[in-house]
């Protein structure tokens, strides 16, 4: 199996799909903060912040937890870029039978506050 039908396999949002699969065609390959920006904003009217690292932090930081047992995982250098490559610690790629599905989120527990208020 190849990273992009991997990625094609896995649970993603809207943003970070297209940063997966461009890191995915470009297996091995370092890429761009600026780009990985690029592709994660094409969508928005404005063109995203002017400054979207912290956003891409937080998009990695989920992206790397959904690849965790797919063979893959991707490694960067903040403010510089980032790559896909194999994870060696998961064996094989073609070993891959099944990967993360979309995740149902839990619902939030109501705050202290949330439910003193509705006791009294």
């Amino acid at each position: 199996m190849t990273p992009l039908e991997i990625v094609a396999r896995v649970g993603m949002g809207k943003r970070m799909r297209p940063m997966a699969e461009l890191l995915a065609r470009r297996f091995e390959c370092w890429v761009s903060s600026d780009d990985l920006a690029r592709v994660m904003y094409e969508d928005d009217a404005d063109g995203g912040p002017d400054t979207p690292d912290s956003s891409l932090k937080v998009i990695f930081f989920h992206l790397k937890k959904k690849l965790k047992g797919t063979g893959l995982k991707v490694e960067g250098v903040s403010h510089w870029g980032r790559r896909m490559i194999h994870d060696p610690e998961h064996g094989k790629r073609e070993e891959i039978e099944s990967v993360n599905q979309p995740t149902v989120r839990a619902r939030r527990r109501p705050s202290r506050a949330a439910e003193n208020a509705r006791a009294s």
